[in-house]
């Protein structure tokens, strides 16, 4: 006897083994006669069918958060930082490097965010402040070189 699941109705579907047929709750097949091993007529009392299909019992734990785990919170981003940074692309390096250094002790003191962009301002504000002295040194000995 040769089982399908029937995917519309949910449901077992025996079919004869000998011509196919539909034996849904015959022990006998109704068109050929044989029985579920393919014998003749032979007649299996209901308690030794097999049993229908059924979902496994099984489930996936639930998902346990712990106890002590804190959200994650963000960080305050300090603006001393932000400004020495913002400062520093404006090509205002001394304040740039000003704000910058009150940032850093901010951030160490108070453990804020932003230390990043106190060091990104802090170096664009070095770099800044030395390209600017070389640009004031050569054009102040252009103004005063003699031709």
């Amino acid at each position: 006897m040769a089982h399908r699941l029937n995917s519309d109705v949910r449901e077992i579907v025996a079919f004869c083994a000998k011509c196919g047929a539909d034996k849904r709750t015959l022990n006998v097949c109704p068109s050929c006669g044989s029985g579920p091993e393919g014998s003749g007529n032979a007649f299996i009392p209901p308690a030794a069918q097999q049993p229908t299909f059924q979902a496994p019992a099984y489930q996936q734990p639930p998902y346990q958060q712990s106890a002590y785990q804190q959200p994650m919170q963000s960080q305050k981003t300090n603006g001393f930082a932000i400004a020495s940074f913002v400062c520093s692309l404006l090509c205002i390096s001394l304040l740039g490097i000003i704000f910058g250094h009150v940032g850093m002790s901010q951030i160490n003191r108070n453990r804020e965010g932003g230390r990043g962009l106190a060091v990104a301002g802090l170096i664009l504000g070095y770099i800044g402040l030395v390209v600017s002295i070389a640009v004031y040194l050569l054009v102040f000995a252009a103004a005063t070189a003699e031709y």
